[in-house]
């Protein structure tokens, strides 16, 4: 009786760890795209009711924690660089979360990939009057990496569809380094 005991508990313990095991990727998946919609569905409003500089400058003022300190870095530079020139266009001139210069109605998350730590979450352009199936099969606004820190999930990078006449499959983190070398090259950065 007390073999079959102890074979019933850590049959019950190999069964629950098991279970642990194969709904955590999916889970996280799910966490991550969640994490991402949630994002855009504050982003969208803020950037719906401003400009694409206000969008940025709120949020970095108000959801730094939404930022990789990197990335959030980054940004902070990207704007005080173009402060300090008001009249000269030496910084971001796309808003860089929405990947436009012109207003969007939303965004909707679609297709999670994750490749070890880093999840990839792809957005999409909401339109109206149209469906979350053809929502999803339109062309993509942006892909967004994220990584969990600490505990919570952050923005890595956001990386641009081949497709964009503006941006032609670069990233944030590689255009903000472009801006700021540009900056530096012509004495506009101290």
């Amino acid at each position: 009786m007390k073999h079959i005991i102890i074979f019933g508990v850590a049959m019950f313990c190999m069964a629950a760890f098991c279970k642990v095991s194969a709904q955590s990727p999916i889970d996280n998946k799910e966490a991550a795209r969640v994490f991402v919609q949630k994002f855009y569905d504050w982003y969208g409003q803020v950037y719906g009711s401003k400009r694409h500089i206000d969008a940025q400058y709120i949020l970095v003022k108000q959801k730094p924690q939404y930022l990789d300190k990197k990335l959030l870095n980054a940004i902070i530079a990207d704007h005080r660089g173009s402060a300090r020139h008001p009249k000269e266009i030496i910084g971001m001139d796309f808003d860089p979360f929405a990947n436009s210069l012109d207003d969007r109605k939303g965004f909707q998350t679609g297709l999670v990939t994750q490749k070890v730590d880093k999840f990839f979450i792809d957005v999409h352009d909401i339109k109206n009057g149209r469906s979350r199936k053809a929502v999803l099969a339109s062309k993509l606004v942006a892909t967004v990496e994220v990584i969990k820190k600490e505990g919570q999930f952050v923005f890595k990078n956001i990386l641009y569809p081949k497709t964009n006449e503006y941006n032609r499959g670069t990233n944030l983190l590689a255009v903000l380094d472009s801006l700021q070398k540009d900056r530096l090259k012509n004495g506009r950065e101290n």
